[in-house]
């Protein structure tokens, strides 16, 4: 039963595709973990972990993700595009860090199989007509 439910906490993990929920618990993950940064850093920085990051414009994506959170409290902009990690609790924090494992792995495990389009299936070539 354990294995099974693991398996569905397992399907709203979009690596590929990171926004909503996902991306903000990585973006504070990533903010307290390695410091103030910038939107391309921290769009690195997810890069870096082998995330993607969802949306037509990935930088206003990681920009409006970081306006919600400021209105929350949970980030504070330091300057223009530069953003700095707020105070959250210890149990927020652990179950972000996980969130972010999770995705990290559920991205390694994608890639290994050869699972790198949304919805699951394998890469299509593109028509050149």
């Amino acid at each position: 039963m354990a294995t099974r439910d693991r398996h569905v906490q397992l399907l709203w993990l979009e690596p590929h595709d990171l926004r909503g929920k996902n991306l903000r618990y990585a973006l504070l993950t990533v903010l307290a973990e390695q410091g103030p940064g910038s939107i391309a850093e921290l769009r690195r920085r997810l890069e870096r972990l082998g995330l993607v990051i969802g949306g037509e414009d990935p930088a206003k994506t990681v920009s409006d993700v970081l306006r919600y959170e400021c209105a929350k409290g949970r980030v504070s902009r330091e300057a223009r595009g530069r953003y700095r990690a707020g105070i959250r609790p210890d149990t927020t924090r652990r179950r972000h860090r996980d969130r972010l494992r999770d995705l990290v792995q559920e991205g390694d495990r994608r890639r290994a199989r050869g699972i790198t389009q949304p919805g699951g299936g394998a890469p299509h070539a593109r028509d050149s007509s």
